[in-house]
């Protein structure tokens, strides 16, 4: 009888997603977790195909990077192991950088290594014949995972980055939303993050609430005894719930209207009963050689491959690779409908709507309909690439973002007529040029939301944009509380329609203002 040990979970060093690790004896050659033909056909890559049927959906001609920290020393010869092992062919490239794409690699780390040999591993697993770029970060902080991503999505021929790392939500999240978007003069791409594996109760986390990012929950698959997809429920320690301080995006208006960014978008199977097979040579807390690995940083690879697939029917009819914010989550969205309502049955031919039949996660059950344990579900893969390939292009009119350059302390003390001011950026985040009128007005919020009790500082004069492609303009602005303000603790946020000069659909967004130097009088 063999005993399977159960290891701990684990937090990744200083960023907040973790994943839970359970292994046979380090000198075990038994296989244990899913293993990649038992995902294609659960979940229907192995029916992907275009060009009816002459070309197999496999990322072929797509490139995805990986973002992870640290150095794994051993992973192109594990890799080389797991393709070996499950009849897979080499990936075409598989190049290995640092977080500004050198040659000279960070120190290595078996923590680290265990999760980038389960990325690699199983983005490769869905989309073998896509290019593989590994960036690894100098360590596991903010400042260098992110300066990662942006090398990733700027290196040449990417169009997804994957990246299953996070942390605790903060108000400079807002900022560096701006990471998260496709490099100007760059093809588009998709950013796909792990929704967190510290359960309902720790929140939504960032880069998951980034309203740019394709944001994966966990859940607990069951095959029959064909093999086929049996069932899934949510598997009770996803990450999940409600931005403190992203807004809504308007993608999320077909599935819920709290006025916050909601987490995840998605989901996959993460539960550590019905984890994935991974090589990793490297020892780490006893383990090493085959283990069994879950969690949501193996759900957020294997969407990031799917996307990849989808970009590769899109390039076959001439199409450019998705945009993540401006056309992969709008479109994910745009089929959702409840429950009952029209539309449903489109929704849940593409997606696995999760349920949760018992209390198996009381603080936040997956149920029918969009929710904040499993979002729209998990995907059945042949739909879902067809749903993405069929996306005609990037819509100017949703494509304008509002930002404020600066960030200070929230909330922020307001009284009777106290004078402030702010840069605002609208940013282009398409490929064409745009030009548009902007309507501006800054609110004082007691929550952060924005909604119709908030009292109206300003309505600035309509101001007419021109963007270029990826472009950002400035605006200045000047507010002042009215003389009947109630004296109180506000945060500030700045709402912007944006209709453009051609015609067509009027952009909201909504940015939050802190204080600067300048702004002295607004406080205390």
């Amino acid at each position: 009888m063999k005993h399977i040990e159960a290891l701990e979970s684990r937090r990744l060093l200083s960023a907040t997603a973790a994943f839970f690790h359970k292994t046979l004896a380090a000198d075990s050659s038994d296989i244990q977790g899913f293993t990649p033909s038992q995902v294609s056909k659960a979940y229907g890559f192995d029916n992907i195909s275009f060009s009816h049927g002459a070309i197999r959906g496999d990322g072929t001609g797509q490139t995805i990077a990986v973002v992870d920290a640290f150095n794994d020393r051993k992973v192109v010869s594990d890799l080389a192991v797991f393709d070996q092992k499950f009849s897979l062919p080499a990936p075409p490239t598989l190049k290995v950088v640092n977080q500004t794409g050198g040659s000279v690699l960070p120190p290595n780390n078996a923590g680290w290594a265990s999760e980038i040999a389960l990325d690699v591993e199983w983005v490769h697993a869905v989309a073998p014949q896509a290019n593989l770029l590994l960036v690894e970060s100098r360590n596991g902080s903010e400042s260098s995972l992110l300066a990662a991503t942006r090398y990733a999505a700027s290196a040449p021929g990417v169009s997804v980055v994957s990246m299953s790392w996070g942390f605790n939500e903060s108000l400079s999240q807002l900022k560096m939303d701006q990471s998260l978007l496709t490099p100007a003069g760059h093809a588009g791409v998709t950013f796909v993050t792990a929704a967190g594996d510290n359960g309902a109760a720790a929140g939504a986390g960032w880069p998951a609430s980034s309203p740019n990012v394709l944001s994966v929950g966990g859940t607990n698959l069951t095959l029959d005894s064909s093999g086929n997809y049996g069932s899934e429920r949510s598997w009770s320690d996803t990450g999940g719930g409600y931005s403190r301080y992203e807004p809504e995006p308007s993608y999320q208006q077909t599935a819920q209207h709290s006025g916050a960014r909601s987490t995840p978008d998605v989901a996959y199977d993460a539960d550590p009963d019905t984890g994935f097979a991974v090589y990793d040579s490297i020892p780490y807390q006893g383990a090493t050689g085959w283990q069994e690995i879950a969690g949501n940083s193996a759900g957020a690879p294997q969407w990031a491959a799917l996307v990849a697939i989808a970009d590769q029917g899109r390039a076959i009819s001439g199409l450019a690779p998705l945009d993540g914010l401006s056309q992969t989550l709008p479109s994910l969205y745009s089929i959702y409908a409840p429950a009952g309502a029209s539309g449903n049955a489109t929704y849940t031919a593409d997606f696995h709507d999760v349920a949760d039949a018992g209390d198996n996660r009381a603080d936040t059950p997956a149920t029918l309909n969009y929710d904040t344990a499993t979002g729209l579900g998990s995907p059945k893969a042949g739909q879902i690439v067809d749903l993405l390939v069929a996306d005609p292009g990037t819509t100017p009119s949703s494509s304008v973002s509002l930002s404020a350059t600066f960030s200070g302390s929230q909330p922020i003390i307001v009284g009777a007529g106290h004078q402030g001011s702010a840069t605002l950026v609208l940013t282009n985040l398409t490929g064409a040029k745009l030009a548009g009128s902007a309507q501006i007005a800054v609110y004082a919020s007691t929550d952060s939301y924005l909604d119709a009790s908030d009292p109206l500082l300003i309505t600035h004069p309509t101001v007419t944009a021109r963007l270029g492609s990826h472009k950002q303009t400035r605006i200045q602005i000047h507010f002042a509380a009215p003389k009947d303000q109630t004296p109180g603790t506000y945060y500030l946020l700045a709402s912007m329609s944006f209709s453009p000069l051609s015609g067509g659909q009027t952009l909201t967004d909504v940015a939050s203002i802190g204080t600067s130097s300048a702004d002295a009088n607004l406080g205390g």
